[in-house]
């Protein structure tokens, strides 16, 4: 009898070693999901776009996972590879993520594994929609951009006044400009907020008020003194348009240049540098 007992609690135990190594084995799908994407930011401080793409291109064999897959839409649209951006954007599909357990240590990423096996883990539902939007935006297709906003379920208010203030129709990014102060006006770095308000106000041609707003954001930012920091890299952008409408080409080819410092790559800021070359 006692042998019995004996045997059932090392099976037991071995039973439980095997799960702990599964909960937290570092070769995990996932896991390595997570170590790409380290591998992605190293590539990025050192401006090597490619090396970057080549870290977070393979997303079918970590099934889909979402944080490659923002990463690497966000990535094409800004080098204009639009193309290849949509062909990302369509594979995105709801998927089981964990990996965020992966930088815990040993007991942590225990227990991060067992709360998911308690309470099911966390679904990060891609936002299809939303990530159309921001790529035929940036292609200057507004029309198919509201489509597509306008079909996303948990709308971007913020994002929606940028992209209706881009598009010229100022009274319905004005209703979307109030939810967007709404929803940000205790928060404690509206910075969304700030780059849709200096955007609303473009599309008024009230440019140094948008100038203002667009400052209000920076100083929000804990980017400056970072030189790889892509933070900035849309205020910049906005800032750049609105001394290019003051006429003021100076400021404008400094703030394209203060992307190009963070992103080398960026299609929109090396295509206006040449245009004011010319």
């Amino acid at each position: 009898m006692v042998k019995i007992v004996y045997s059932f609690l090392v099976l037991i135990v071995v039973c439980i070693c095997a799960c702990v190594f599964y909960l937290v084995n570092p070769n995990d799908a996932q896991y390595k999901s997570y170590y790409s994407q380290l591998q992605y930011f190293k590539a990025m401080d050192s401006g090597d776009i490619n090396k970057a793409i080549d870290s977070l291109n393979n997303p079918v064999s970590i099934k889909y996972h979402y944080a490659q897959n923002f990463m690497l839409s966000n990535l094409l649209i800004s080098a204009g590879r639009y193309d290849e951006a949509q062909k990302v954007i369509e594979s995105f599909e709801k998927e089981y993520d964990y990996s965020h357990c992966a930088p815990r240590k040993f007991w942590g990423k225990l227990f991060c594994r067992l709360e998911f096996a308690a309470i099911g883990q966390p679904k990060f539902e891609y936002r299809k929609n939303l990530y159309l939007s921001k790529l035929y935006f940036a292609k200057g297709d507004y029309k198919k951009a509201i489509e597509y906003d306008n079909a996303d379920k948990n709308r971007d208010v913020c994002y929606s006044t940028r992209l209706l203030s881009a598009s010229g129709d100022i009274d319905a990014a004005n209703k979307f400009m109030n939810l967007c102060a709404k929803k940000y006006e205790k928060a404690r770095y509206p910075r969304a907020m700030h780059i849709a308000r200096g955007s609303y106000l473009m599309a008024q041609k009230n440019y140094k008020a948008a100038l203002s707003e667009f400052e209000k954001d920076i100083k929000l930012s804990n980017c400056q003194s970072i030189k790889t920091c892509r933070g900035n890299s849309t205020t910049y952008l906005y800032m750049a348009q609105c001394y290019k409408k003051l006429g003021n080409n100076s400021k404008t080819l400094e703030y394209y240049n203060k992307i190009l410092t963070s992103e080398p790559w960026n299609y929109k800021a090396n295509e206006e540098i040449k245009k004011l070359k010319k």
